[in-house]
């Protein structure tokens, strides 16, 4: 299909696996699917967050990681996100969100082919993060006057 688009961005390297990006760059030629993905690297914040707005979703495939920021940059717009089921993405509550198994790649093909198509589409968000970000600005000061309290008795 030459008509999905998907573009990767982040860390080109990693000290872990160096040869990562070489072994995706010729997985992606040994399946012909060049004219379909765009390997960017690291960007701009600004750029990063109007490639999200012009989305129709965001994919965060991850088997590991720690509080997603690109998860709840998604939530904040309103931008339907294709995520793994790993513990923490559940644990963020993505109301627009479709999850697929973490190593199940067949699967994310699948939800990205039907979402393309308008087969499947995303929950509604109720999401409002000025809300949050109030009702989470009320807590911290407690939070800390808590700590403050508990730490000089």
């Amino acid at each position: 299909r030459n008509d999905i688009k998907v573009i990767f961005t982040g860390q080109l390297e990693d000290y872990r696996n160096p040869q990562y990006i070489a072994e995706l760059k010729s997985i992606i030629n040994e399946h012909g699917t060049e004219q379909n993905i765009r390997i960017l690297g690291l960007i701009p914040r600004k750029e990063q967050l109007s490639l999200i707005r012009k989305s129709i979703a965001v994919i965060q495939p991850s088997l590991f990681e720690g509080w997603s920021t690109i998860v709840e940059d998604a939530k904040s717009m309103h931008k339907n996100i294709i995520l793994s089921d790993i513990d923490v993405h559940l644990e963020q509550n993505v109301e627009n969100g479709i999850y697929f198994q973490k190593e199940n790649y067949m699967e994310l093909a699948e939800i990205m082919e039907k979402v393309w198509d308008g087969v499947i589409s995303f929950p509604d968000s109720n999401y409002n993060y000025k809300e949050k970000a109030k009702e989470y600005g009320n807590i911290l000061p407690m939070f800390w006057k808590d700590i403050y309290t508990r730490t000089n008795k």
